[in-house]
């Protein structure tokens, strides 16, 4: 979406080499600025180019979009439920992690989710004696 947004300014050098259009790049970055997190606003200022900036996000970002999906999936195969939580609240709060997921491109399977829920329900004593 990013680099969509940059061509549409006419900075599709710049995306591609270092080296090109860098009498742009202060606008260019100022511009990107607005587009990350405030965390990462460190990472666009300290860039000498658009490149440089995609590359040190990226990285960034991987190393924690890696971590997270891999906390969400491991959340959903050991998925259980709560004190005095709802089979429907279960099956909610289980597509809300898998939506979660899908924001990293892990999601799980539809039949993988329904495991996961079943086997949750399953050791509930009050939903065990159901299934």
């Amino acid at each position: 979406m990013v680099e969509g947004q940059a061509k549409c300014y006419k900075w599709e050098e710049m995306l591609g080499d270092a080296s090109k259009q860098l009498d742009k790049w202060h606008v260019a970055q100022q511009w990107l600025l607005q587009c990350v997190d405030p965390a990462d606003v460190h990472m666009v200022n300290s860039a000498q180019c658009w490149r440089d900036a995609m590359v040190v996000l990226k990285r960034t970002h991987t190393t924690l979009d890696t971590t997270t999906s891999m906390r969400l999936t491991t959340e959903l195969y050991e998925f259980k439920l709560l004190q005095d939580e709802s089979a429907a609240s279960a099956i909610n709060r289980a597509r809300r992690l898998n939506e979660n997921l899908k924001t990293y491109n892990a999601a799980m399977t539809d039949e993988q989710l329904k495991f996961a829920v079943i086997r949750a329900l399953k050791a509930n004593h009050v939903y065990a004696q159901l299934i």
